[in-house]
């Protein structure tokens, strides 16, 4: 999948929910807690490459995606993304463990999910990130 992104500031979000909702979106998850695992090899080669590997954890539900290296663009995120839900995370976690794969930052965010449906259908997420960070690369944190 080609993921298109464009991050932006929003001072009011509950301001800005009700005007999405004015403007025809339609909300398909009500905000929810995630937490993020960034994976990479002690040498950081894909950091190096502008990639990523992301363990998502949502309550009992788990997703490992890759990122590829964004594409040019002046106003967008623009990447490849191959994303799957992993039923045995613990199993996942030990073997991203044994192929030399350490977590060097993880955070936790809250997400709201909304959909707009015309002329194509679009989705809007809007992330609130806390710090901090937990950031590691010599052992993996929980």
């Amino acid at each position: 999948m080609l993921e298109i992104e464009i991050k932006l500031r929003v001072d009011n979000p509950s301001s800005f929910r009700q005007k999405l909702l004015q403007a025809g979106a339609i909300l398909k998850k009500e905000r929810y807690k995630e937490k993020n695992y960034l994976y990479d090899w002690r040498t950081r080669e894909l950091e190096k490459k502008k990639q990523a590997l992301r363990l998502r954890v949502i309550g009992k539900k788990a997703f490992l995606a890759f990122k590829g290296a964004p594409q040019r663009s002046r106003r967008f995120k623009i990447r490849e993304e191959f994303e799957c839900e992993v039923k045995k995370e613990k199993e996942l976690r030990r073997l991203l463990k044994k192929i030399g794969l350490r977590v060097y930052l993880s955070y936790t965010k809250y997400s709201t999910v909304f959909l707009f449906y015309y002329p194509i259908v679009r989705t809007i997420c809007i992330h609130d990130i806390y710090l901090p960070i937990a950031v590691s690369i010599g052992n993996e944190q929980q």
